[in-house]
């Protein structure tokens, strides 16, 4: 009776939250990426930004992003979901609108950092808000169906803002560029205002959802990983090796996956220059949406088996591995051939989408509340740092050696990499929790109070060591 109810609560909270939550992470990629659509379409040329510029202002906002980054999924956690995702889906909105009106490199330089510091604690804060509202076996189709947001903005956000860029020159008496940074500014506030009416912080706190219906949720969320040795936790959980090691593989692929995501439409403009295909600007923003739409689908191939098989780590490297076979086969034999490079961009989406989506499902089974907010957040930190260096080393690299290939190349590394590491040092982590055995229940039930609230049991709080618990524990 009990699952039945867990299980309608949480299909209501998936309809009710979920595809706003989506609606916003698409709209805040958008307004990450929208120089990468901005810059071949008259951003560059009017700032005279060379490829190693253009990839160092891609890659400026997360440093702003890093610095935030931890300390705002804390106050998201203190303050509420609601009030604090409001406040940063609003002041990011402010600063991406602001790009709009830049006179000069440095000016987007300044502005880029400050947009990653409004957006600090957004997509972390999100992966916690999940764990407040889905079981672990629900939490990584939620988890992917908010990074869909990802292929989604790259896939129908890049041809669209492509568009506005071509009929919507002169709008306002703005440069086309200069409307693309504009709306999708504007879109991000509007979306803020939303956030403060629309999500709700918990399940006790949901209207939409029966009183038993809460209750039961509230319980099975409280009962599924209790949180671990109090709040000191969260400080050993920051300073722990194991964790900035796992934080590694995400740095490895968001790496590679913003070199495609910042050039990409630039690499198809210059092959179809030099190839005299004959496309025009809103032709290619079509193609380089191909590589994102199927990565999506790839994407949610590999939460729905991984989910089914129960096994994350052997889905993370397979994906990896996908990814770095694509990535070398568009360094080798792409670079001529506008066919074989969309070719190769799909295989390589397919397998950094489908790691992404594999690896968000680990950290959130390592700690609760602010534990896990402080760990999830600086681990997307320590990745995003790879955002930052991966287009600009690319950018720099392009500019010294007058092609992509060398670049491509150490981008397919850096995705077999990253596969290496999570299977060799992480790889019982990624498995299916087991059902606790007989005597195991017998202890347990042992340290339930009358009242049958289950207690931290003796072992689970006397030693740090166990902040990369077993997974029956």
């Amino acid at each position: 009776m009990k699952q039945t109810v867990l299980d309608r609560a949480q299909k209501k909270a998936f309809r009710r939250l979920m595809p706003f939550v989506a609606l916003l992470f698409v709209v805040n990629q958008l307004d990450r990426i929208n120089i990468s659509v901005a810059g071949p379409n008259g951003m560059n040329e009017d700032l005279g930004l060379t490829a190693a510029q253009f990839g160092l202002a891609s890659g400026l906002f997360f440093i702003g992003y890093m610095t935030l980054e931890v300390p705002s999924n804390l106050a998201l956690h203190r303050f509420g979901a609601r009030r604090w995702l409001a406040r940063i889906v609003v002041t990011w909105g402010i600063v991406a609108t602001s790009l709009t009106f830049i006179p000069n490199a440095e000016w987007l330089y300044g502005l880029r950092i400050l947009l990653g510091m409004a957006e600090a604690g957004f997509a972390p804060g999100i992966v916690v808000y999940l764990t407040y509202w889905f079981t672990r076996e629900m939490r990584s189709r939620a988890t992917a169906f908010f990074l869909l947001g990802i292929p989604v903005a790259a896939a129908f956000g890049v041809p669209f803002m492509t568009l506005i860029g071509v009929h919507m020159d002169g709008f306002f008496g703005l440069d086309g560029w200069r409307v693309i940074l504009l709306i999708t500014g504007l879109l991000a506030v509007l979306l803020g205002v939303m956030c403060w009416f629309y999500l709700t912080d918990r399940p006790a706190d949901a209207k939409w959802l029966t009183a038993e219906e809460s209750q039961v949720l509230t319980e099975a969320l409280a009962n599924e990983t209790p949180e671990k040795a109090g709040n000191h936790s969260i400080g050993k959980a920051l300073l722990n090796g194991k964790v900035w090691l796992l934080a590694v593989a995400p740095f490895l692929v968001l790496y590679s996956m913003f070199v495609v995501t910042f050039f990409l439409p630039t690499l198809l403009k210059d092959i179809n220059a030099r190839e005299s295909l004959g496309l025009d600007s809103v032709q290619v923003g079509l193609l380089s949406a191909i590589p994102w739409a199927i990565g999506g689908a790839g994407m949610l191939f590999f939460a729905s088996r991984s989910d089914k098989k129960k096994e994350v780590t052997k889905h993370f490297v397979a994906a990896t591995t996908i990814g770095s076979i694509g990535f070398f086969f568009l360094a080798m034999f792409g670079l001529d051939n506008p066919y074989i490079a969309l070719a190769a961009l799909t295989v390589a989406m397919v397998g950094v989408l489908g790691s992404l989506t594999t690896f968000w499902v680990l950290p959130s089974r390592l700690y609760t509340g602010a534990a896990a907010a402080g760990v999830i957040a600086l681990i997307n930190t320590i990745a995003n740092f790879g955002s930052f260096l991966g287009p600009y080393s690319f950018g720099v690299l392009s500019d010294a050696t007058g092609g992509y290939r060398g670049g491509l190349i150490i981008v397919a590394v850096a995705m077999l990499l990253a596969g290496l590491l999570i299977a060799l040092r992480f790889r019982d982590l990624g498995r299916a929790p087991v059902q606790a055995s007989t005597e195991r229940e017998r202890v347990d039930s042992v340290h339930r109070t009358s009242n049958n609230e289950p207690k931290i049991l003796a072992h689970q709080a006397e030693t740090p060591s166990r902040l990369f618990p077993r997974e029956d524990d």
